[in-house]
């Protein structure tokens, strides 16, 4: 008597909730970054991408919400 192995399925909850997590995380980064609706400033010369004074403060926002995003991820 053999048994047959069922192969192993995907993980789907473990890739799906990640990827729907970025929407919103797009979303925050959009409205927090000084280059999107810049809702931390309010400063309207940080809304320019070419201006190089923005790029770190924007960045340092998304590695923020990434940064959280994976604790949670962690976490849950």
């Amino acid at each position: 008597m053999s048994k047959s192995i069922r192969p192993a399925r995907l993980p789907w909850p473990l890739l799906l909730v990640p990827a729907a997590a970025g929407i919103p995380a797009g979303i925050l980064w959009w409205v927090l970054a000084p280059g999107g609706l810049n809702l931390i400033t309010r400063d309207p010369s940080l809304a320019s991408g070419g201006n190089a004074v923005v790029w770190l403060p924007r960045d340092l926002t998304l590695a923020g919400i990434m940064v959280l995003a994976g604790c949670l991820l962690a976490v849950f």
